[in-house]
């Protein structure tokens, strides 16, 4: 027998996801322009979580400027790259 119970009448909630809560800049950088994103404020550089801290912001940064750039049907580009202190962000398209 199964642990589960199926209900019937429970509501499904609206989706949450918005615009509103976009975090990085995308959609008000021209050609040349960029952002940072510094880990050093997060973690001490040299410590054990750095280089997580840096791959995990690096990784969030490059999958939110690829769905922005879905989203504007390829007519932006992005790229990301580790600097001294954290992560950038350029437009170049």
């Amino acid at each position: 027998m199964s642990d589960y119970q199926v209900e019937d009448g429970v509501e499904i909630p609206p989706i949450t996801r918005t615009r509103d809560n976009v975090i990085y800049p995308f959609a008000n950088m021209s050609v040349g322009q960029s952002f940072m994103i510094s880990v050093d404020e997060l973690v001490p550089m040299f410590s054990e979580e750095y280089e997580t801290e840096i791959a995990k912001i690096e990784a969030k940064m490059r999958t939110a400027s690829l769905r922005f750039t879905k989203a504007q049907r390829g007519a932006v580009k992005f790229t990301i790259r580790q600097v001294p202190g954290g992560v950038r962000c350029w437009r170049v398209a």
